[in-house]
């Protein structure tokens, strides 16, 4: 008889973040569903005894002494798992002043390499010498609920201060917009200066915060340059799990992950066309409800099984 081997996994980051709780503490539940035994730590709340684990999980950038600590785990497979081009930060963006050592110290020890597009994956291939798998960014249904609804048309952007110059490319078609239509721009996690602002809350309060906003129309803005090539479209994920219609720029990645019509190069005529035709704005959320439906995260837990079983 075959048995399948159960998996003794301690993941480490930061467990407020919103990259952890889609990368890691998602996943993680649905592979305890199926038996495995999950810890998720920050690395200071307890004792760890690496005896306990024989796979340890890493997201994006930890600030520990790893080499000491790797050495501790010697006996366990390494899972490396990076949403972003960490080493490509721009300028701008508050990240760039992390520090990125573990980035590279982790993708050269890693026995697997985990991550969100293919995209990506073929960056991270020049780096590591580790197999790269895709698991890609899918959601827990459940934790979402549907929109609240307010009496005025509300367009809205969601997304963290990383995305200030992305937000600048809305400001001249809301503005004619408004002149035209009784509308409201509001956004959560980034001041545009045109709109109600939302302020961050935390990654478990999240999903409930979107609903809230009442946004009728998503927008996602993305300027095109190599570090944004390598991201995800979660948000597009995120904001129809709400039942919010999503519209974003024509560029990668977002040309690689969702259909080409729900991509503009003119937010504008995009925008307007949606809110004066009720029907398209309909059919738009239909089609998206539709290609959600399969991005479920507990009818892909599996993906995840089967990675870390073969590493």
């Amino acid at each position: 008889m075959w048995f399948k081997k159960r998996l003794s996994i301690i993941a480490f980051g930061d467990l407020q973040s919103g990259c952890f709780r889609a990368r890691v503490e998602r996943p993680l539940k649905m592979l305890a569903s199926l038996g495995h035994s999950v810890t998720m730590t920050t690395g200071n709340e307890f004792p760890i005894d690496p005896n306990d684990y024989n796979l340890v999980l890493f997201n994006n950038l930890i600030d520990a002494p790893l080499h000491e600590f790797l050495a501790d785990f010697r006996h366990a497979t390494i899972v490396y798992d990076v949403d972003d081009a960490l080493d490509i930060v721009p300028e701008f963006m508050p990240m760039k002043n992390r520090d990125v050592s573990s980035f590279d110290f982790l993708l050269k020890n890693a026995d697997l390499v985990t991550t969100t597009t293919g995209r990506l994956k073929e960056y991270l291939e020049t780096n590591t010498d580790a197999p790269v798998t895709v698991l890609p960014n899918f959601l827990d249904l459940s934790e979402f609920s549907p929109r609240k609804m307010f009496g005025k048309f509300r367009i809205g952007f969601v997304g963290s201060p990383s995305h200030a110059r992305d937000i600048e490319m809305l400001r001249e078609p809301i503005g004619r917009l408004k002149k035209e239509h009784d509308i409201e721009f509001v956004t959560l996690g980034v001041k545009s200066g045109f709109g109600k602002f939302y302020k961050p809350v935390s990654a478990k309060d999240y999903p409930r915060r979107i609903a809230e906003m009442g946004i009728d129309l998503a927008l996602a803005p993305l300027e095109e340059t190599e570090f944004n090539r390598y991201k995800s479209a979660i948000k597009f994920d995120e904001m129809i799990a709400v039942r919010t219609p999503i519209i974003g720029s024509r560029v990668q990645p977002f040309t690689d992950l969702v259909p080409d019509e729900w991509l503009t190069d003119d937010f504008y005529t995009s925008i307007k066309t949606l809110v004066e035709s009720p029907e398209k704005l309909e059919k738009l959320m239909s089609d998206q409800r539709t290609w959600l439906s399969e991005r479920d995260i507990r009818k892909q837990a599996t993906l995840w099984e089967q990675a870390y079983l073969s590493a």
